[in-house]
């Protein structure tokens, strides 16, 4: 499942060019495409963990396929772009849905610190992969509806999935409680707030990978749908690379201090994308992006799931946060590129999270609420 929603999710970003150039679009309003699709996320993920609990992961996800299907075609058949965009909303509420399902169930297996984590990371890594990789040669193939109307088949896909996994749950009578684990204390209210804001601000930093790196790749370099797929396929490799690493760094040291090394790593890497003279050049950068990138994933994430008591609710935290991140970001984006040029988003992205998740991690630690180092279960 983990699979199926991150191959829909990210076949659209080597589209985007196409998408926008077709439909007569900004800069702003290109990263709408992704900013309302974060919009359902949100939206989807506010009931998302309580109705996993309540009605399983299972039914949960086949909810949201029937989304995600009924999304992606009103997106791929759309004659203009606020269609297209309410299609994409649909899309994001499909996948809050799923995602939720997805690693809910990754955690109730994987219960230890940074493991669930990294299987999730790995799983929809490979999603990424193949949405990157099917994406690009659609749009090269046809058009950016070819890529976009990839997310009917895969809603389809995903809810018969869902519906097999649900009848067989039911022929085990297994109850959610069973599945949860022993009880864990509940999460502070303040520092809730703060882990997610940690959150919110590490998933702002997708908004290069989704949206100003197609961008800036076009404007500065000339940049085809196949290059930038390329781009960004390199990028997801070092997430497939890195997820179980990731993990293992979480269970030796804690979330806190990995989350504040890793998170100046992926700063570094896309502020020193501006220096990369050539397009194949930006493929180094970004490589040390990525690797700080998806250790904070992990880091954040983890801390939030464990503090949260591994529930259907900790995940909506944790989902809810990220996508408000992703939300914010390519909007930010977006507008500072249309005002200051496609570069000013690599300089003031990194500058804003880099330092905003410095200082709620300093607040945490005051608070002595550093989550320890787990053991392997």
């Amino acid at each position: 499942m983990a699979i199926l929603t991150f191959w829909a999710a990210d076949s659209t970003s080597p589209a985007l060019t196409d998408l926008r150039d077709d439909l007569n679009m900004s800069a702003a309003a290109a990263g709408l495409v992704f900013s309302l699709y974060f919009v359902g996320r949100i939206l989807g993920g506010l009931p998302a963990g309580l109705l996993a609990d309540r009605i399983g992961p299972a039914l949960t996800a086949a909810l949201g396929a029937g989304f995600l299907l009924t999304g992606g075609l009103i997106a791929a058949t759309a004659p203009n772009a606020p269609i297209v965009l309410g299609g994409r909303f649909l899309e994001g509420a499909g996948v809050a849905l799923m995602v939720t399902a997805a690693l809910l169930s990754i955690l109730r297996a994987r219960p230890a610190g940074g493991a669930a984590m990294s299987y999730f990371t790995f799983m929809t890594t490979i999603g990424s992969m193949l949405g990157l990789i099917f994406g690009g040669v659609l749009t090269g193939l046809w058009n950016w509806r070819a890529a976009i109307g990839l997310h009917v088949v895969l809603g389809a896909v995903a809810l018969a999935v869902a519906l097999v996994a649900w009848s067989r749950i039911r022929s085990r009578s297994v109850s959610n409680a069973e599945a949860t684990g022993p009880p864990v204390a509940p999460f502070p209210r303040r520092a809730l707030s703060v882990a997610m804001l940690c959150q919110l601000l590490v998933y702002m930093n997708y908004s290069i990978f989704v949206v100003s790196l197609p961008l800036y790749a076009d404007a500065e370099f000339g940049a085809n749908p196949e290059q930038i797929s390329v781009l960004l396929i390199a990028q997801t490799v070092c997430h497939f690379v890195f997820a179980y690493p990731g993990g293992w760094l979480v269970r030796r040291f804690g979330s806190l201090p990995v989350l504040a090394g890793s998170i100046v790593t992926a700063s570094l890497g896309i502020a020193l994308t501006l220096a990369a003279p050539g397009l194949w050049w930006m493929i180094v950068p970004l490589v040390i992006y990525s690797t700080g990138q998806v250790t904070a994933v992990t880091s954040s994430g983890d801390y939030i799931l464990q503090k949260g008591g591994r529930s259907g609710q900790a995940v909506g935290w944790m989902r809810l946060s990220g996508d408000a991140g992703l939300v914010i970001g390519p909007v930010l984006v977006g507008l500072v590129a249309d005002l200051a040029g496609y570069r000013s988003p690599f300089l003031l992205l990194p500058l804003v999270t880099g330092v905003g998740v410095l200082l709620a991690i300093s607040k945490l630690r005051r608070a002595s609420l550093v989550t320890p180092p787990v053991s392997q279960a």
